[in-house]
Parts: C-alpha cells; sequence; structure tokens
C-alpha cells in the first residue's frame, strides 16, 4: 500500500513541476464602435474568411450594430435591427 501511495504522490509531484504555463499576448486595442453607437453586451465571431466580426447594442434607442474587421481596423459599423 505504501509503494503505491508514494508512486501516486511522485507522479502527482512530478506532473505538477514539469506542467507548462499557459499565457495570452493581447494585441493594442482596436475600437470598432465609435462614439454614439452604444457599446451593450458585445458579441466577437468569425467569418468564413476568418475576419472578426463584432455585434453590439445600444439601449436608447434600441438598437443593434455589427462591423467587420479587416487587416488592423474595422468597417463602419451597420445598423442591424428595425427602428424600435
Amino acid at each position: 500500500m505504501n509503494k503505491h501511495l508514494f508512486f501516486a504522490l511522485a507522479t502527482f509531484l512530478y506532473h505538477g513541476a514539469t506542467a507548462q504555463t499557459t499565457a495570452i499576448s493581447w494585441s493594442a486595442v482596436t475600437d470598432c464602435n465609435p462614439a454614439g453607437t452604444g457599446g451593450l453586451r458585445p458579441r466577437v465571431d468569425v467569418n468564413a474568411t476568418g475576419d472578426p466580426v463584432v455585434l453590439w447594442g445600444k439601449a436608447s434607442p434600441a438598437s443593434n450594430y455589427v462591423s467587420v474587421g479587416n487587416s488592423g481596423s474595422f468597417s463602419v459599423p451597420v445598423e442591424v435591427s428595425t427602428p424600435g
């Protein structure tokens, strides 16, 4: 029993000591929503060509906007909701 416990502990300590840490490197911030277009609940996805697509809302008046990233900048936001 002691051999199994020792082996389990040694294995756990070995894997803990050799585990690699992960780090995220963030790029500089790129704005996609000009002043006055809100910033409510942004959602990010990528389209078929791998470009980022950002969807967000504005509370008053209620509206939703979308902008597509391309080469370090974003397209002019387009309102994708109907008025009201």
